[in-house]
């Protein structure tokens, strides 16, 4: 990306990767807790409204989690694209890039996000099954963001995307 990508891809890339892996997420959550998508998202804002409020306002409460986790999504793929435009290896190597960029969102969410939150605290980490899928559905989430970055920012670029996927890793 010899001259970079435009403000217009640089958006796009944000918002589609951060909509779309905020959006899978709370569906893979579904899956993993048994749960509908309107009591994951109303989960997520307990962390900002408390369990009591959260519960108290139903449909509401849904609503302002869905608005929440797709907030921090986009958050999250700003400072991927950002740290991409940086360092270009991350566009030029999505999976690895994604699968570690996902691991650090858990980290990040796990030790900082939650524990400031006004969200019902768990038991800490427990290693089995649930635990496994939820740091899997992390991996994908960081996978959704780096790719769709990295297929929207080749798009159209001088280089073109084949000149780009034989570049020499840095």
């Amino acid at each position: 990306m010899a001259n970079g990508p435009s403000a217009q891809k640089i958006l796009l890339a944000i918002l589609a990767g951060g909509l779309l892996a905020g959006a899978a997420d709370i569906g893979v959550a579904s899956v993993i807790y048994h749960s509908d998508p309107m009591s994951i998202s109303r989960f997520i804002s307990a962390g900002v409204l408390g369990k009591t409020q959260a519960v108290a306002m139903g449909d509401q409460a849904s609503f302002i989690g869905m608005g929440c986790q797709e907030m921090i999504s986009v958050l999250a793929a700003t400072v991927y694209v950002l740290a991409g435009l940086r360092f270009p290896i991350l566009f030029r190597r999505p999976v690895i890039g994604g699968i570690v960029f996902g691991l650090g969102v858990y980290l990040v969410m796990s030790f900082v996000v939650v524990p400031l939150s006004l969200a019902p605290k768990g038991k800490g980490i427990t290693l089995n099954f649930t635990y496994a899928l939820t740091l899997a559905a992390n991996m994908v989430y960081g996978l959704i963001i780096s790719n769709v970055a990295a297929w929207i920012l080749k798009r159209g670029s001088r280089q073109g995307a084949s000149a780009m996927a034989t570049q020499p890793a840095e």
